[in-house]
């Protein structure tokens, strides 16, 4: 028995990784070892997801041991069901939902792009606020209007702008599938059709290589799986509430 002590996560996960290869390699006893006779167990489903997906950035293969693919998991599919109940009238998105989702896998901004849109937002606001003589209203407002009534151009000329101001058009898209009697799998696919992921992960998960083209193929099987719960429901007509279906998956570990 070894013990290891560490000051991070990702101290202790570079620990395993490093000696898996020196059992791989053979440097310990002399007689390399086969990954597949190597493991790592982890406490839950969640950090087993986790675990796998470092050690793959240290160029350790992994395979897991519980298939199927755990739906809250992925955070494309987290956002999606954050819109669709949105879109819906399940929810409404609060500005902090709408930064949350600028800076998610759906809006692609980083934390220092997403300080320079309030940056910009508010020197704006102030601005017009100084020419019509009236208080400034608050970022986080600003921020809401531009989704409730996206215009034809991006609030401020740059590309956290024009990223908000395309997450305002798309929701504006499933709002109105929704409002038309479109079915909740009809609402998800007007936002997805429109957001143009699904080309770009295909392409990740096909072409790239290494931990981000798995991420890929995870991606796309979770969206794949949340597409399929919303038809076994549709088809079914269950008397569960989709609002129901949607807490469900967001609250189930079950693959």
């Amino acid at each position: 028995v070894q013990f290891a002590t560490v000051a991070s996560s990702a101290e202790q996960q570079g620990v395993i990784a490093h000696r898996l290869r020196r059992r791989r390699l053979g440097l310990d006893a002399g007689i390399p070892m086969a990954w597949r006779d190597m493991a790592v167990i982890c406490r839950s489903r969640g950090e087993v997801i986790r675990t796998a997906r470092v050690l793959a950035g240290h160029q350790v293969p992994t395979s897991v041991a519980a298939g199927g693919v755990v739906l809250r998991d992925s955070q494309l599919v987290r956002e999606l069901i954050l819109i669709l109940q949105h879109a819906l009238g399940l929810e409404s998105l609060t500005p902090r939902h709408l930064l949350d989702l600028l800076g998610g896998v759906i809006g692609g901004l980083d934390p220092i792009a997403l300080r320079r849109l309030r940056g910009e937002l508010r020197l704006q606001e102030n601005r017009s606020a100084r020419a019509e003589e009236r208080p400034p209203v608050s970022v986080e407002e600003l921020i809401a209007q531009a989704c409730a009534a996206p215009g034809s151009g991006p609030v401020v000329d740059s590309r956290a702008g024009r990223s908000l101001g395309r997450l305002g058009a798309l929701l504006s898209a499933a709002r109105a599938t929704a409002e038309r009697g479109g079915t909740p799998r009809e609402v998800l696919w007007e936002f997805w059709d429109g957001a143009g992921f699904a080309a770009s992960l295909q392409n990740e998960a096909l072409d790239g290589r290494g931990s981000r083209a798995d991420e890929a193929h995870r991606s796309l099987d979770a969206v794949l799986g949340l597409f399929f719960a919303l038809q076994r429901h549709e088809e079914q007509d269950s008397d569960l509430p989709v609002s129901d279906l949607l807490r469900e998956l967001l609250a189930s570990s079950v693959p």
